[in-house]
């Protein structure tokens, strides 16, 4: 599938395109990550792993996550008109994908494997991942509006 959206895209485009797009939605990936590390930490405190990230490594990474949408946002126009836009429609199409799998193909119903990581009897970052999305959004969003493009 990978494969036919990339032709897909350079048949409607060229490949510095494509490019471009990819850029984008790899950052925001790249954001999703680094955030992830330390509400995984919160949520999963007590859990064993074979390494254990220091606290101010785990935090150093959360705030250059921000800092990478900060340079998508104020970056991504200049590779040409619409790129963010472009790159955020790219990123939106997994949701179908997602549906598509989780209730045609699952039938609605998360694997067994799944079960451990969603029993979880209290999350402990509570509204703290969305303040963290909402954090992103903003960032993302003001570096976009006050960037200048030549004329």
């Amino acid at each position: 599938t990978d494969l036919l959206f990339n032709l897909l895209l350079l048949l409607m485009s060229n490949d510095m395109v494509v490019l471009s797009v990819s850029n984008v939605c790899y950052m925001i990936f790249v954001f999703l990550n680094l955030q992830a590390g330390w509400i995984h930490r919160m949520d999963r405190a007590d859990w064993i792993r074979p390494y254990r990230c220091s606290l101010w490594l785990l935090a150093f990474g959360a705030g250059l996550g921000y800092l990478d949408l900060v340079f998508v946002g104020a970056g991504a126009n200049f590779q040409g008109e619409h790129t963010l836009r472009n790159g955020l429609l790219t990123v939106l199409m997994i949701l179908p994908v997602f549906a598509y799998r989780h209730y045609w193909q699952d039938k609605g119903q998360f694997p067994p494997s799944m079960a451990e990581d969603m029993a979880l009897p209290c999350a402990r970052a509570g509204l703290l991942p969305y303040l963290a999305l909402a954090g992103g959004i903003a960032a993302l969003a003001l570096s976009a509006f006050l960037t200048v493009l030549p004329a």
